[in-house]
Protein backbone atom coordinates (compact mmCIF):
# COMPACT_ATOMS: atom_id res chain seq x y z
CA UNK A 1 0.00 0.00 0.00
CA UNK A 2 1.56 3.54 -1.01
CA UNK A 3 2.21 5.86 2.07
CA UNK A 4 -0.87 8.27 0.08
CA UNK A 5 -3.01 5.68 0.93
CA UNK A 6 -1.70 4.87 4.17
CA UNK A 7 -1.87 8.39 5.43
CA UNK A 8 -5.85 9.11 4.62
CA UNK A 9 -6.76 7.41 7.74
CA UNK A 10 -4.89 9.26 10.48
CA UNK A 11 -5.78 12.79 8.09
CA UNK A 12 -9.37 11.80 8.24
CA UNK A 13 -9.01 11.34 12.13
CA UNK A 14 -7.23 15.04 12.27
CA UNK A 15 -10.01 16.64 10.14
CA UNK A 16 -12.38 15.13 12.26
CA UNK A 17 -11.02 16.09 15.69
CA UNK A 18 -10.53 19.51 14.33
CA UNK A 19 -14.37 19.62 12.79
CA UNK A 20 -15.17 18.58 16.91
CA UNK A 21 -13.25 21.86 17.47
CA UNK A 22 -14.49 24.58 15.47
CA UNK A 23 -18.03 23.22 16.34
CA UNK A 24 -16.92 23.96 20.05
CA UNK A 25 -15.60 27.60 19.18
CA UNK A 26 -19.01 27.98 17.57
CA UNK A 27 -20.62 27.20 20.60
CA UNK A 28 -18.22 29.07 22.79
CA UNK A 29 -18.48 32.13 20.92
CA UNK A 30 -22.44 32.24 20.89
CA UNK A 31 -22.32 31.36 24.94
CA UNK A 32 -19.65 33.26 25.18
CA UNK A 33 -21.05 36.36 23.79
CA UNK A 34 -23.96 35.88 25.58
CA UNK A 35 -22.86 36.06 29.10
CA UNK A 36 -20.60 39.21 28.17
CA UNK A 37 -21.40 42.36 29.76
CA UNK A 38 -23.56 44.90 27.77
CA UNK A 39 -21.24 47.59 26.12
CA UNK A 40 -21.70 51.73 27.04
CA UNK A 41 -22.08 52.11 23.06
CA UNK A 42 -24.43 51.03 20.30
CA UNK A 43 -21.39 50.80 17.72
CA UNK A 44 -19.62 48.79 19.55
CA UNK A 45 -22.67 46.32 20.47
CA UNK A 46 -23.15 46.35 16.45
CA UNK A 47 -19.84 45.79 16.04
CA UNK A 48 -19.52 42.90 18.48
CA UNK A 49 -22.73 41.37 16.50
CA UNK A 50 -21.02 41.77 13.34
CA UNK A 51 -17.38 39.58 14.49
CA UNK A 52 -19.90 37.25 15.79
CA UNK A 53 -21.59 36.80 12.66
CA UNK A 54 -18.50 36.99 10.55
CA UNK A 55 -16.48 34.18 12.29
CA UNK A 56 -19.46 31.91 12.61
CA UNK A 57 -19.80 31.91 9.08
CA UNK A 58 -16.43 32.10 8.94
CA UNK A 59 -16.41 28.54 10.97
CA UNK A 60 -18.98 27.41 8.90
CA UNK A 61 -17.24 27.74 5.78
CA UNK A 62 -14.08 25.72 7.08
CA UNK A 63 -16.25 22.97 8.39
CA UNK A 64 -17.64 22.45 4.78
CA UNK A 65 -13.46 22.67 3.65
CA UNK A 66 -13.17 19.88 6.35
CA UNK A 67 -16.01 17.45 5.11
CA UNK A 68 -15.32 17.99 1.06
CA UNK A 69 -11.40 17.19 1.86
CA UNK A 70 -12.72 13.98 4.17
CA UNK A 71 -14.39 13.08 0.87
CA UNK A 72 -11.02 13.70 -1.58
CA UNK A 73 -8.99 11.69 1.09
CA UNK A 74 -11.80 8.84 0.34
CA UNK A 75 -10.77 9.37 -3.18
CA UNK A 76 -7.42 8.68 -2.47
CA UNK A 77 -7.92 5.59 -0.39
CA UNK A 78 -9.97 4.52 -3.20
CA UNK A 79 -7.65 5.16 -6.20
CA UNK A 80 -10.30 7.59 -7.97
CA UNK A 81 -8.73 10.81 -6.72
CA UNK A 82 -8.20 11.25 -10.69
CA UNK A 83 -11.46 11.03 -11.60
CA UNK A 84 -14.43 13.49 -12.34
CA UNK A 85 -16.22 12.54 -8.86
CA UNK A 86 -13.35 14.37 -7.49
CA UNK A 87 -13.93 18.22 -8.93
CA UNK A 88 -17.05 18.87 -7.27
CA UNK A 89 -15.36 18.20 -3.88
CA UNK A 90 -12.49 20.68 -5.09
CA UNK A 91 -15.60 22.99 -6.25
CA UNK A 92 -17.09 22.98 -3.07
CA UNK A 93 -13.49 23.68 -1.18
CA UNK A 94 -12.84 26.59 -3.61
CA UNK A 95 -16.53 28.37 -3.00
CA UNK A 96 -16.01 27.77 0.57
CA UNK A 97 -12.62 29.66 0.98
CA UNK A 98 -14.11 32.06 -1.33
CA UNK A 99 -17.13 32.65 0.67
CA UNK A 100 -14.60 33.20 3.78
CA UNK A 101 -12.77 35.66 2.12
CA UNK A 102 -16.17 37.36 0.95
CA UNK A 103 -17.33 37.69 4.98
CA UNK A 104 -13.76 39.31 5.48
CA UNK A 105 -14.19 41.68 2.66
CA UNK A 106 -17.97 42.79 3.69
CA UNK A 107 -16.45 43.30 7.16
CA UNK A 108 -13.77 45.85 6.22
CA UNK A 109 -15.82 48.73 6.44
CA UNK A 110 -17.01 47.77 10.20
CA UNK A 111 -13.79 47.09 11.20
CA UNK A 112 -12.34 50.22 10.22
CA UNK A 113 -15.56 51.82 12.06
CA UNK A 114 -14.89 49.74 14.69
CA UNK A 115 -11.19 50.87 14.70
CA UNK A 116 -12.24 54.66 14.46
CA UNK A 117 -14.30 54.29 17.80
CA UNK A 118 -12.22 52.41 20.05
CA UNK A 119 -8.89 54.35 18.73
CA UNK A 120 -7.39 51.38 17.52
CA UNK A 121 -5.66 51.80 14.19
CA UNK A 122 -3.83 48.77 13.84
CA UNK A 123 -6.71 46.76 13.73
CA UNK A 124 -8.32 48.06 10.16
CA UNK A 125 -4.45 47.32 9.13
CA UNK A 126 -4.17 43.65 10.60
CA UNK A 127 -7.80 43.09 8.96
CA UNK A 128 -6.70 44.24 5.40
CA UNK A 129 -3.70 41.96 6.24
CA UNK A 130 -6.16 38.65 7.11
CA UNK A 131 -8.01 39.53 3.94
CA UNK A 132 -4.78 39.48 1.75
CA UNK A 133 -3.39 36.09 3.99
CA UNK A 134 -7.37 35.04 3.42
CA UNK A 135 -7.06 35.01 -1.01
CA UNK A 136 -3.86 33.12 -0.73
CA UNK A 137 -5.92 29.55 -0.17
CA UNK A 138 -8.73 30.13 -2.61
CA UNK A 139 -6.04 31.20 -5.57
CA UNK A 140 -4.10 28.28 -4.32
CA UNK A 141 -7.29 25.96 -4.65
CA UNK A 142 -8.20 27.45 -8.17
CA UNK A 143 -4.30 26.57 -9.75
CA UNK A 144 -4.88 22.77 -7.74
CA UNK A 145 -8.34 23.01 -9.48
CA UNK A 146 -6.98 23.55 -13.09
CA UNK A 147 -3.60 21.05 -12.22
CA UNK A 148 -6.35 18.00 -11.09
CA UNK A 149 -8.76 18.49 -14.48
CA UNK A 150 -5.44 18.36 -16.43
CA UNK A 151 -4.05 15.40 -14.42
CA UNK A 152 -7.78 13.64 -14.87
CA UNK A 153 -7.55 14.18 -18.88
CA UNK A 154 -4.35 12.78 -19.11
CA UNK A 155 -5.17 9.54 -16.56
CA UNK A 156 -8.38 8.85 -19.04
CA UNK A 157 -5.95 9.11 -22.63
CA UNK A 158 -3.65 6.59 -20.62
CA UNK A 159 -6.16 4.50 -19.73
CA UNK A 160 -7.75 5.01 -23.32
CA UNK A 161 -4.26 4.25 -24.70
CA UNK A 162 -4.11 1.19 -22.57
Amino acid sequence: MPLAHRLTRPLQVLLLALFAALAGAQVLLVVGLTQLAPVDSAELARFRWTVVVAALAGLVCLQVVLVATWRLLGLVRADRIFSDSALPWVDTIVAALAAVWVVLAAAVVPVFQFAQADDAPGLGGLHLLLLLVAAVPVLMMVVMRALLTQATRLRSDLEEVI
